[in-house]
């Protein structure tokens, strides 16, 4: 059998291509992620054995790092993804979650033996600030449009399920360009405009890291990162397709994304105990409309016990500061 380094490892399973096979795939999502996890666990399999003699304090591992227990723990991660994805299309939902809080927080006997920190805490976390976001809105040319900020509270009705938010579900989605942002709201409808805003971060905010497609440009890789980028790889992967049937309603591509960003973003802090990790304001990924491109998103979150009335989030209002509003040139795209 031929081995790998390390960095040839994480090159094969992060390359584009697997993204691009999902867009041709004929049979449901599981049987892909399947394919995939079973290519992931061969790949590690090939790595040298030298690549493991690190000290596993570096890389705050339980007891000793060898080839052979790294390819167990991610061999148990592989298992509880595909049983968290098989409860999803069964519609066991509530035992679905339950798979997921015990893989993320480090409560599974099957990957706390491995790793002394909870498996959740080796994604990288951005943090960000002074930097510009994008959002945009189209409407009716003659229209009057005051901003380009998410569904208010009392137009709940209105909201689709996305990626990271279910139906109903206030949240803010920004874009890293303007050409990703008019991207990801797909081709401007005959009869309308196209307005764009600028979203500027008050204060530091800190989003969990789940990009796939940006690892292969990030250069040299030390072990410890190395290390995270291997077993966070199904995650990344599951929350990186790209929508195929973009006309229905239900996307089963949508599942574990779903999933992560209500653990992580509203249950844990809705149920908050100093044990837990609390989670991050919102996660950063991948656009799957603008290669290179990426989007953030930010839960409308609010402390009262009754749901507002009407308006904004006032948390979110704290973390930007929404200006210049104009109309988007459809041709134009911004170097920010």
């Amino acid at each position: 059998m031929n081995t790998l380094k390390t960095s040839q490892a994480i090159k094969q399973i992060y390359s584009s291509k697997i993204l691009e096979e999902w867009d041709t795939y004929e049979r449901p999502l599981y049987y892909f992620i399947e394919k995939a996890l079973d290519n992931y666990l061969e790949v590690v399999k090939k790595i040298k054995r030298d690549d493991f003699s690190i000290s596993s304090d570096e890389l705050f591992f339980n007891g000793s790092y060898t080839k052979g227990r790294f390819q167990n723990l991610i061999s148990r991660i592989a298992d509880s993804i595909k049983q968290i994805l098989l409860s999803c299309y069964k519609g066991d939902i509530v035992f679905a979650n339950k798979l997921l809080y015990n893989l993320l927080l480090g409560r599974c006997s099957k990957t706390k033996q491995y790793l002394v920190e909870p498996y959740v805490n080796h994604f990288d976390f951005e943090v960000l600030k002074d930097k510009i976001f994008y959002r945009m809105r189209d409407d009716n040319i003659g229209n009057e449009v005051k901003d380009c900020s998410y569904v208010p509270f009392d137009l709940r009705y209105k909201i689709d399920s996305n990626r990271f938010s279910l139906q109903g579900l206030p949240c803010l989605y920004l874009a890293d360009s303007k050409d990703t942002a008019s991207k990801e709201i797909r081709p401007l409808e005959e009869g309308k405009c196209r307005w764009v805003s600028e979203f500027v971060p008050k204060e530091t905010i800190t989003l969990i890291d789940l990009r796939f497609r940006n690892v292969l440009s990030m250069g040299f890789i030390d072990a410890y990162n190395s290390f995270k980028l291997l077993i966070t790889y199904p995650l990344r992967l599951l929350c990186s397709l790209k929508v195929k049937q973009e006309e229905g309603n239900f996307h089963e591509e949508y599942y574990f994304p779903q999933l992560l960003s209500h653990l992580i973003l509203i249950y844990l802090k809705e149920h908050s105990n100093d044990n837990l990790y609390i989670g991050a304001e919102g996660i950063l990924f991948d656009s799957t409309q603008n290669d290179g491109g990426y989007n953030i998103i930010i839960p409308a979150l609010y402390d009262k016990k009754k749901p507002p009335i009407s308006g904004h989030c006032s948390k979110i209002e704290k973390l930007f500061k929404e200006s210049n509003l104009k109309v988007y040139e459809e041709n134009a795209t911004s170097t920010t």
